[in-house]
């Protein structure tokens, strides 16, 4: 006897069908679902589609070979899309809101007014490749504010960790100097520590004559404010222990008066 679904229900059927793969994938049931995508069934497409979005980072590679490699103009299509949806799901920003004490558009380090970083583009921005949520403040440590930030809530799993920060109060300060840290808390209450190093990952974020750019940082963006040229960088950390689930990080000052302005973390 043939069962006959209702037409509104086959794709269900078909999702249902497809979700163990996306618990527990192996290589084959992840090329047998890019095949699917050139289906000659929309549903069946749409299925794979959903089912390979579910499978995530571990269907990138045969996704990859699909958008670049295959004859099927469907598939490579569907590929190609269904590669940056998996990405952008793999890159999370940090919320800070609840740790900001230093608002872009008040003057910093109780310095004069207008010097700010009321320039700096807020909401969802890409700096020097990476993109970050940039809300209406930074976590400032020193000039005024604590030495130190704790509970700044992670809740999950990352490759890397990508810092847009940079600091003030430098004049003095030796290069390859530690200024800082960001202390990774694990859930198996285990910690790491990223180093903040000027000269290295940071200077000072006015724009001085014969300060030269962090050497292992990057620049992320430049502007002014109405007293200088001011920059903000970059910094990357790769997680030693991608597995283990970050719960949250501590923003530690030892000297100067570093500030970081957003943190994302990345899969």
């Amino acid at each position: 006897m043939t069962t006959v679904l209702p037409r509104g229900l086959v794709g269900v059927a078909l999702l249902l069908a497809l979700a163990p793969f996306a618990a527990g994938s192996s290589d084959a049931d992840v090329e047998r679902l890019v095949k699917q995508l050139g289906s000659d069934k929309f549903n069946e497409r749409e299925a794979a589609t959903s089912a390979l979005i579910k499978v995530g980072k571990p269907a990138l590679p045969a996704l990859q070979k699909a958008a670049t490699g295959s004859a099927d103009a469907e598939v490579s299509s569907r590929a190609a899309q269904l590669i940056l949806a998996i990405r952008d799901a793999l890159v999370r920003p940090i919320d800070l809101g609840p740790h900001v004490n230093q608002k872009l558009n008040e003057r910093f380090h109780n310095h004069v007014d207008g010097n700010d970083l009321a320039a700096l583009p807020t909401g969802k921005q890409t700096f020097a490749g990476v993109k970050f949520a940039v809300a209406g403040g930074v976590v400032q440590l020193g000039a005024g504010k604590p030495d130190k930030v704790e509970g700044i809530k992670v809740g999950g799993k990352a490759d890397r960790l990508r810092f847009l920060h940079a600091c003030s109060h430098s004049g003095g300060t030796p290069l390859n100097t530690p200024i800082g840290k960001y202390v990774v808390r694990y859930a198996d209450r285990t910690t790491a520590e990223v180093e903040v190093v000027y000269g290295k990952d940071v200077v000072d974020w006015w724009v001085q004559p014969g300060v030269a750019d962090p050497t292992r940082g990057k620049v992320a963006w430049e502007g002014e404010n109405k007293i200088s040229r001011v920059k903000l960088f970059l910094t990357t950390w790769a997680n030693p222990h991608p597995d283990k689930r970050i719960v949250a990080l501590d923003y530690v000052a030892t000297r100067n008066a570093p500030f970081c302005v957003a943190i994302t973390a990345e899969e």
